[in-house]
């Protein structure tokens, strides 16, 4: 991705291959490329105005720190000096975290599927924007996140292919079945990418034999296939030395191996013995990887998430990084590490942390009274674990990292007609609900995100009361939300990127229970209301004296919800699991997040603020009603009394059409409200019918 710094665009080249081989483009070459193509461009207008709120941003900061005290200096580095006394002693070592990276995925894909590919400069997406390239076009600084049309300024024989997401989804779950054979619990952040907790892994792995830790490198698997024929064809290849471990068995290999090549699919049948420690679980998992789908990945070997993400990059492509679980290590590692290189901190931070002075991790330590002063402090707090290099180190679990929402998002050529941007917006939230089916979650809150063609990107979010998962529950309320921005661009609006999201992520079986809950048990759960609403039911409402959320509580604010910044993210908005920035959501709103500014307003589409919508636990059907519940009491009524007597007419008709003219005659005669026991019920009886 392009950046703009100095008047110019300036190349991002944090990512592996760029601009680092010979017979590409230098990154001054790209970079003027880069500004001659684009300039006037709404794409390098964009990046202009982003480029002007930084700065202002910088200067707003400049001013906090010009003005601060002695006083208030010492006390942010008191502050700043605690927080690291904290964190030192939280550290934890103890983790084999595997952070694993396809190799160039959609391109990687493409390229086994027509080899004629392979040694040619690919892109794949459009000529409006690339969701990945090959290594060979990356030499010229073409990337993911970057206009075809730029791309093709910086190489002229660039072949662009068009996604297929079905093609990338289905390799995507082979390779998510070798991840779960090393950690079950695996963290998925997209269809390419995950983090692994090995640790349980290798408790067991030093059990194994030789036997069990060796593999044939063959992507068609044949030492497995009894019956497959073997090729005549023979080849001398001398394998990697691997030393005799006599603590784990492991045996020496010859120097020079006679081996046959497969048949099916020409590669050498290459033995591997792995190792009983991470390192030979991680060959022996990307080796899997490799059988099942012919692709290659890059993995990183850490303490925690942070720096496994960043030991990824360092052996791109097809390679492994181990950092030693040693403080003496990690800090030797982090050392000289640019800023750039965490993950969560992208060009709009890079510049504000280089205004200060800060450009390595280390520089981060020196200059933390400045962060304490001029950066909030869940922001100051990730800086000071970054200059520790201690990160997460649960891995699909209950910590702060833990998946908070799962999203989908395609960008396309220009759509302006209302009914082809329903279209993909339908197309993006089944595929969504797919996702949220596979992985068994549900969840409360929809946003989009849309991307204007002068590049400007908005997202608008939505909560619901209760728990979603389907695809016709998700796009009603994702079509309002593009409706409602339609509307405020007169029926002309043009985009050229989509995305749904769901978050407030809850197990699927959450849902289940939410459907199968008595209203009794609703009930229970409500605050007190007025004594004749609770006559009226047959029912004693207390009122609850816990902080439990109650489904007819009257709307208020939500818990903070997080909206990333992916500033440096190769496709998408929505999956990063690095820290992000937080902004109050409030609960039945629609937010509009203005990603280019970081700015934020509210269209209020809520009821008035004494009604709520609640969801009748019988029918489902969202009923608006006051805080006194009326309107949800004369509808649990009508629905309750609905369904016995469609059972009793099963049972016994000319019981029910009595029932059903003493209703009529109730409901005419006021008066009648009082009837005898015979004929009265209460709402509980009908729940235990």
């Amino acid at each position: 991705m392009a950046e703009f710094c100095g008047g110019a665009l300036r190349l991002n080249d944090n990512k592996a291959g760029l601009c680092q081989e010979e017979g590409g483009l230098s990154k001054e070459d790209v970079s003027r490329i880069l500004t001659e193509a684009s300039e006037g461009s709404p794409f390098f207008e964009n990046k202009k105005q982003r480029h002007q709120v930084i700065e202002r941003r910088i200067t707003a900061q400049q001013k906090i720190l010009a003005d601060a005290s002695e006083e208030e200096r010492n006390d942010a580095l008191v502050k700043a000096d605690q927080l690291l006394r904290d964190i030192e002693n939280a550290r934890n070592l103890s983790k084999s975290i595997v952070h694993v990276d396809m190799d160039m995925f959609y391109a990687a894909v493409e390229m086994r599927d027509d080899p004629s590919l392979r040694e040619k400069p690919l892109g794949v997406g459009s000529n409006s924007m690339l969701a990945t390239s090959n290594y060979v076009a990356r030499k010229f600084g073409v990337r993911a996140a970057q206009p075809g049309f730029m791309a093709r300024k910086l190489c002229p024989d660039l072949v662009i292919v068009p996604p297929n997401f079905k093609k990338y989804s289905a390799v995507g779950a082979v390779v998510r079945q070798v991840f779960a054979e090393y950690d079950p619990n695996f963290s998925s952040y997209s269809l390419d990418e995950a983090c692994l907790d090995i640790t349980e892994h290798l408790t067991g792995r030093h059990l194994l034999g030789v036997e069990e830790r060796t593999l044939w490198r063959c992507d068609c698997d044949y030492q497995r296939q009894k019956d497959l024929k073997w090729s005549p064809t023979k080849t001398t290849d001398r394998p990697t030395d691997r030393p005799t471990d006599s603590e784990t068995g492991d045996v020496k290999e010859l120097e020079e191996e006679i081996v046959e090549r497969c048949e099916k699919c020409g590669r050498p049948a290459e033995k591997i013995v792995t190792g009983s420690d991470a390192e030979g679980a991680v060959l022996e998992l990307r080796t899997k990887v490799f059988q099942r789908t012919s692709l290659t990945c890059s993995a990183g070997i850490a303490p925690n998430t942070m720096l496994a993400k960043i030991c990824t990059d360092k052996n791109k492509p097809n390679g492994q990084y181990q950092l030693a679980s040693t403080r003496e290590a990690v800090m030797g590692f982090i050392k000289d590490l640019p800023v750039r290189k965490i993950p969560g901190i992208g060009a709009a931070t890079e510049e504000m942390l280089r205004a200060l002075g800060v450009q390595t991790c280390s520089d981060i330590h020196a200059h933390r009274a400045e962060l304490a002063l001029s950066f909030s402090d869940l922001s100051l707090e990730h800086f000071m674990r970054v200059s520790l290099g201690v990160g997460s180190t649960v891995v699909g679990g209950d910590d702060d990292r833990e998946k908070k929402s799962i999203s989908n998002e395609r960008t396309f050529r220009e759509l302006s007609k209302p009914a082809d941007l329903f279209k993909k917006l339908e197309e993006l939230t089944e595929d969504l609900a797919q996702s949220m089916q596979d992985e068994e979650l549900c969840g409360k809150c929809v946003t989009i995100k849309i991307k204007l063609v002068n590049f400007e990107s908005r997202t608008r979010a939505h909560t619901v009361p209760h728990l979603i998962r389907r695809a016709d529950e998700i796009f009603p309320i994702a079509k309002k939300l593009l409706e409602h921005e339609i509307r405020l661009a007169g029926g002309q609006l043009k985009l050229r990127l989509m995305g749904v999201r769901v978050s407030q992520l809850q197990p699927a079986s959450a849902s289940d229970h939410q459907q199968q809950s008595t209203l009794t048990k609703y009930f229970r759960k409500s605050p007190a209301k007025s004594p004749n609403t609770a006559k009226q039911n047959g029912l004693r409402l207390k009122r609850r004296d816990n902080d439990e959320a109650s489904l007819f509580d009257p709307p208020g604010p939500s818990k903070k919800s997080l909206v990333p910044n992916r500033d440096n993210d190769e496709a998408s908005l929505f999956d990063l699991p690095g820290p992000s920035k937080k902004s109050l959501v409030p609960n039945r709103d629609i937010i509009l997040i203005d990603e280019d500014t970081d700015s934020s307003s509210s269209v209020d589409v809520k009821p008035p603020a004494n009604y709520s919508e609640v969801v009748c636990p019988n029918c489902r059907q969202t009923i608006r009603t006051d805080r006194e519940l009326m309107a949800l009491n004369r509808h649990v009524d009508e629905c309750l009394n609905r369904q016995f007597l469609l059972t009793e007419t099963a049972t016994n008709p000319s019981s029910a059409r009595k029932k059903l003219r003493l209703s009529d005659s109730s409901v005419a005669s006021p008066k009648n409200t009082r009837a005898g026991p015979s004929s009265s019920r209460k709402i509980t009886d009908y729940l235990k019918r």
